[in-house]
């Protein structure tokens, strides 16, 4: 965690905490919502969906824990430029990822017109990527608006 340091960096580092919880609290619902599905809604279908939630909250845990521990690390006070350039690469990585998200709804689609054709499972496993990509495109969008707010105000 970095003490001191110029104005921003409190809110930077607000701001990443923030990133880490909103994406462990997804995983969280995913991981609910894999349970409920694998509970009451018995089908080839909602078996593949929810095995799509379970391997995402997985993935998203670890990138919010690795993000945790990057940022918890010490490190000397930045200057405010420090601030504003860490800030714009943390807008950018957020950017790049929704073009990520954008590719695993394509996945997605893909596998349910390649594999779902004739099968419940696997349209279940492409429906829970496509759900699993637009929340983190919505995620990642967001993010890199409020930052971009946040950079303009600061």
């Amino acid at each position: 965690m970095i003490l001191g340091g110029a104005p921003g960096e409190r809110a930077l580092n607000a701001f990443l905490r923030g990133l880490t919880v909103g994406l462990l609290a997804w995983a969280g619902i995913s991981v609910a919502a894999g349970i409920l599905l694998l509970s009451f809604a018995q089908t080839p279908f909602w078996g593949g969906f929810a095995l799509q939630c379970f391997l995402w909250a997985i993935i998203d845990t670890g990138i919010a824990l690795w993000g945790w521990w990057r940022e918890r690390r010490a490190l000397p006070p930045l200057t405010a430029r420090a601030v504003r350039e860490k800030a714009e690469q943390l807008r950018r990585n957020l950017l790049w990822n929704a073009g990520l998200d954008l590719l695993y709804i394509a996945l997605g689609a893909l596998l349910i017109t390649l594999w779902g054709v004739n099968s419940a499972i696997g349209q279940g496993h492409g429906a829970g990527i496509i759900a699993q990509g637009a929340f983190l495109l919505a995620f990642d969008l967001g993010q890199s608006l409020r930052l971009g707010r946040q950079m303009v105000n600061a």
